[in-house]
């Protein structure tokens, strides 16, 4: 038994499953659905469904069309739950960079392809069929074999795991300048990086570092201002690759902050406790980073 991990949702989810594949009336299937998983579901993923406006049909809807990919993720959130152990060890070594961080509960789901993670209030809801999905890790860096998509499993829940962790110390400001909303997110991708103890291989990641002055001149004209459209949660509004830069620019501005810092201890501290009602103090939080200066000394 986990002391923060949270499978109810998953359990329940593959219980209906298994009952809708061997049942043929489809008004049959809609009341498995309903009874087995919608009606246990946790809160958080009541509230998730009500405010996209998802329900029992369209989890239907996407078994009957897409029957491989349910096969495929049942195994690896089948993977995912008699290993969990990995997960705790990942958030053992957040605790051992910054004692003070509160661990949350951490509910595993299965949602409607919405988003990999979100936070409510105190507690960290993870989306299986994205975050267990093909293309959130850089899949040539796992090497083929039986036990390539075990590690891949693995690594994408950790990743998503300490990512919302991290959210859950900061206030959501929506209204605030793009640069404060990069830093925000891209702040939680590096303290993630620095408990799992290896570079992340999130694509856009990847992305930035190989075009990383070309994304910061463009960046730079944009921001102050409040438009994210091109930077943040764009995904089917931008080329594919593409998506979510603005990530690995608050990435590369908290990682040069720390690699420049000669207490590292205090750098994460700053990182951790950032002020995110107000945009000034994560412009001078980006100045006292000497990022734009390392960034246009690049050759590239």
């Amino acid at each position: 038994m986990s002391k923060y991990l949270v499978f109810d949702d998953l359990a329940n989810f593959w219980n209906a499953y298994d009952k809708v594949v061997i049942t043929k009336d489809s008004g049959e299937q809609l009341k498995i659905i309903k009874s087995v998983y919608l009606d246990k579901a946790s809160p958080e993923l009541k509230l998730t469904l009500v405010l996209h406006h998802h329900n029992a049909q369209d989890y239907l809807a996407s078994i009957n069309t897409y029957p491989e990919f349910w096969k495929r993720l049942r195994e690896r959130t089948r993977y995912l739950m008699i290993n969990y152990r990995s997960i705790e060890e990942a958030l053992g070594k957040l605790r051992s960079i910054y004692k003070k961080i509160q661990i949350p509960d951490i509910n595993f789901s299965l949602g409607y392809f919405d988003f990999g993670g979100r936070t409510y209030a105190n507690k960290v809801m993870i989306f299986a069929e994205v975050v267990l999905a093909d293309g959130n890790l850089d899949l040539s860096k796992f090497p083929p074999s039986k036990d390539a998509y075990q590690s891949y499993i693995v690594t994408a829940a950790v990743y998503f795991a300490l990512h919302e962790i991290i959210h859950t110390r900061q206030q959501d400001f929506r209204s605030q300048d793009l640069l404060t909303m990069c830093v925000m997110e891209g702040s939680c991708d590096f303290i993630a990086e620095l408990a799992m103890g290896e570079p992340l291989q999130r694509p856009y990641l990847l992305l930035g570092q190989r075009y990383e002055k070309k994304l910061w001149e463009s960046f730079k004209k944009e921001m102050n201002g409040f438009a994210h459209d091109r930077w943040l949660y764009n995904k089917g509004h931008v080329p594919k690759g593409e998506e979510d830069l603005g990530y690995f620019i608050g990435y590369a501005i908290c990682k040069y902050y720390y690699y420049n810092s000669t207490d590292k201890k205090k750098a994460i501290r700053r990182i951790l406790n950032l002020n995110y009602g107000r945009s000034t103090d994560i412009y001078k939080f980006f100045l006292q980073s000497g990022y734009e200066d390392k960034v246009m000394a690049n050759d590239q």
